[in-house]
């Protein structure tokens, strides 16, 4: 096969460990400040603000990741914190087709054992984020009244 498309991606690096996987995105904490902070932004006036508790946290806004020279991408992007040694990220190199990301993304290599922390923000009115999930009908089915009621086979009561 001549396809690019289907030779595997060579591991970032050059060294191949089982259960690593590269994840895509970008930083979202400025360590060239110094107090290291990132935003979370919903709207102009309406965000959060992001600092690690800790050296050696990366924050990133994950767009995709590749496993065992498959990629995959995030639907929507997600929000990770863990621990790394290079918080800001690997560079991409131009051109490098790590899973049709290129520079301004970057590159953190986990294991797959790693402990994360996924931040899940989302963003809606009052009424469609707590409201509407508890309304009748579209609440889960565990949440309904869980005895039942039961009638006399004769159709009668039983004080009868």
């Amino acid at each position: 096969m001549s396809d690019s498309e289907s030779i595997p991606l060579a591991p970032i690096g050059g060294n191949f460990t089982v259960g690593e996987i590269t994840l895509y995105g970008v930083s979202l904490v400025d360590t060239a400040k110094k107090s290291p902070t990132g935003r979370i932004v919903a709207k102009a006036n309406l965000g959060i603000a992001l600092q690690p508790l800790a050296a050696g946290l990366a924050v990133i806004a994950a767009y995709g990741y590749s496993y065992e020279g498959l990629c995959y991408r995030f639907e929507p992007s997600r929000v990770l914190v863990f621990p790394t040694d290079a918080v800001d990220g690997l560079d991409l190199a131009p051109g490098s087709n790590a899973c049709g990301f290129e520079p301004p993304y970057k590159a953190w290599i986990v294991a797959s054992a790693d402990e994360l922390l996924e931040l899940a923000p989302t963003f809606g009115t009052v009424d469609k984020l707590i409201v509407d999930p508890r309304r009748s009908g579209k609440r889960p089915p565990n949440t309904y009244r869980s005895e039942m009621l039961l009638a006399h086979r004769g159709g009668g009561t039983r004080d009868a």
